[in-house]
């Protein structure tokens, strides 16, 4: 049995890029190689199709910095906290390590085993 991984990507589904498509390739689809409890931020729009195993978050104020930066760093992880059962966690992934997903899902679930995966904006 593999591990069960906790990881939010704060961007809304759709958006393009690399760490988007390694994302969906590693926790969403009919069969998964990773089992996750994977979320991204809720479009504006509802999405035509979205990939099994992957739930959305309707979470506003995205940013990167500054005081509104931490509360809604803080509305994320109420988001994330309310929608994960920290007993059927066994990591959390990390991504895009100064975005807001990290710091959420941290605070979420601060006793679990973490994991990061530097690529994409974590490069920068």
């Amino acid at each position: 049995m593999s591990p069960q991984v906790a990881t939010v990507l704060d961007l809304p589904f759709g958006s393009a890029g690399g760490s988007v498509e390694l994302f969906l390739d590693l926790y969403t689809g009919k069969n998964p190689p990773i089992s996750a409890s994977a979320f991204m931020l809720a479009p504006q729009a509802p999405p035509p199709h979205l990939p099994a195993e992957l739930e959305l978050v309707a979470v506003p104020g995205k940013c990167l910095s500054g005081p509104p930066f931490t509360a809604y760093v803080a509305a994320l992880r109420r988001a994330l906290a309310q929608r994960i059962d920290p007993s059927s966690v066994d990591v959390l992934h990390l991504q895009h390590l100064t975005f807001g997903g990290t710091p959420a899902l941290i605070r979420a679930l601060p006793a679990h085993p973490r994991i990061a995966l530097v690529h994409g904006t974590d490069l920068l």
